[in-house]
């Protein structure tokens, strides 16, 4: 009895272990109605950058914006999050969206600014 119980407890972890190391993917579904990708509502693509410590970006997850901090997919289905020291986003009807940063032209008392 006690050989059977202790074969069964050590087929139970090595079944545990082989899940635990197993690695686990998901893939992006198309929806059959639109035929467009599931999570393109999620993805905004992004400019290639010089920092490539394990995997390429290929986009930011919209859903887990922060004041100060952008989620980016990688293409070895990891995170990478990025931490500002200044806010990069604003909300906007409940919605964090980027700052726009862009400069433009004035006339101030005449003179162009």
């Amino acid at each position: 009895m006690k050989k059977t119980l202790q074969s069964c407890f050590i087929f139970m972890l090595t079944v545990c272990l082989f899940f635990h190391h197993a690695p686990i993917r998901s893939f992006a579904q198309t929806s059959s109605e639109s035929g467009e990708n599931a999570l393109a509502p999620v993805i905004q693509q992004t400019e290639p950058r010089e920092y490539n410590a394990k995997g390429e970006l290929v986009g930011e997850d919209l859903s887990k914006r922060e004041r100060n901090i952008k989620h980016f997919f990688k293409d070895d289905f990891s995170y990478e999050a990025i931490l500002y020291p200044t806010s990069v986003h604003v909300k906007e009807n409940g919605a964090w969206v980027d700052i726009d940063n862009t400069l433009t032209e004035q006339n101030v008392k005449g003179e162009q600014v």
